[in-house]
């Protein structure tokens, strides 16, 4: 994967693009090594796709 077709964004600009993410599980995920993050100069950076690949994964479909 190219670095310019990432879509890296700050801790912060990652809560405020997805509405469903709350701080807590964006800090766990981090802290338990589930999601790749790069840190910079002290700052967590996340390729938004990471985030959305692991939520995703999470889903569970209903039975019907």
């Amino acid at each position: 994967m190219k670095t310019q077709d990432r879509q890296l964004a700050t801790f912060r600009q990652t809560i405020e693009a997805r509405p469903w993410l709350n701080d807590r599980w964006l800090r766990r995920i981090v802290s338990e090594r589930r999601v790749s993050f790069h840190k910079v100069g002290g700052r967590l950076l996340f390729d938004l796709r990471d985030i959305d690949a692991l939520a995703e994964a999470g889903r569970v479909e209903s039975v019907s």
